[in-house]
């Protein structure tokens, strides 16, 4: 049986995203604000354009392992917790090939909090 830490880095090979077009994005140059409670947070152009262009850009969805080396190097380090923002603000989503891959997520998060 995988430990939690290993279920985790198996996620990044299999758990892939996917941009949500149903989600307008903010113009170009534009701040990506996301809302939680009383909290406005503002994202940096900068820094979540060129992720949500490489999501954009693959309709198949990418794991967060070929998301990581898709972007440039700068970036890398910030990814994960990009990627979370992005998924609050409803500009990405998950997408889950099959339910076997969905189901490892399910158990990875019930270990986590258990």
């Amino acid at each position: 049986m995988e430990t939690t830490g290993e279920l985790w880095r198996n996620q990044f090979r299999v758990y892939r995203i996917a941009y949500n077009s149903l989600s307008e994005r903010p113009k170009a140059g534009t701040a990506y604000v996301m809302r939680a409670g009383g909290v406005e947070l503002k994202g940096d152009p900068k820094f979540y354009e060129p992720i949500v262009d490489c999501i954009e850009k693959t309709p198949e969805g990418l794991t967060l392992g070929e998301l990581i080396t898709r972007v440039a190097p700068e970036l890398r380090q910030g990814v994960v917790s990009a990627v979370s923002m992005l998924m609050h603000g409803g500009w990405v989503t998950p997408h889950q090939a099959n339910w076997q891959s969905a189901q490892a997520v399910n158990r990875a998060i019930g270990e986590a909090v258990a």
